[in-house]
């Protein structure tokens, strides 16, 4: 069963970012409600980043947006998912599928609409929050956290 949905949720913020808006696949131990049903419904988060470990790769006009930017991701029981921006009209669609799954880690694959995929892994704090590594040379300055908005 493969629910299409790819790196949207990392590389969308990322475009926007690059505009001047906004701008992985290992395992983690199973719950006792399924994979999918903890993952579905919709979710807000927000760019976790260091400063001074960005200054590298962004201007620090890119830093400041990032850090006031909520971004919005809907995973649908149907294998699509949603995402968007706060206060951006842009929209971004795709799709996911379940790769694996652990206590307190849910690895999918996320097919954006152009057909580019790409492995995540979602660490779980607890059922409403999960955070995930940034991408890239971003990766040690901090990470994308969601809370679920219902």
């Amino acid at each position: 069963m493969r629910h299409n949905a790819s790196v949207l949720f990392v590389i969308l913020p990322l475009k926007l970012l690059a505009l001047g808006v906004m701008t992985g696949a290992v395992g983690c131990n199973q719950t006792a409600s399924s994979p999918e049903q903890r993952l579905l419904g919709k979710w807000q988060g927000t760019l976790q980043i260091d400063g001074d470990l960005a200054s590298d790769t962004l201007t620090p006009e890119q830093i400041t947006a990032i850090q006031g930017a909520t971004m919005l991701v809907e995973f649908q029981n149907n294998g699509k998912l949603n995402l968007g921006v706060t206060g951006q009209p842009a929209q971004a669609s795709g799709t996911w599928e379940l790769l694996s799954a652990d206590e307190n880690c849910i690895t999918i694959v996320s097919t954006e609409a152009d057909g580019k995929s790409t492995d995540l892994e979602l660490h779980f704090q607890e059922d409403n929050v999960f955070s995930m590594p940034l991408p890239g040379p971003l990766a040690k300055a901090g990470l994308m956290e969601f809370r679920r908005l219902r």
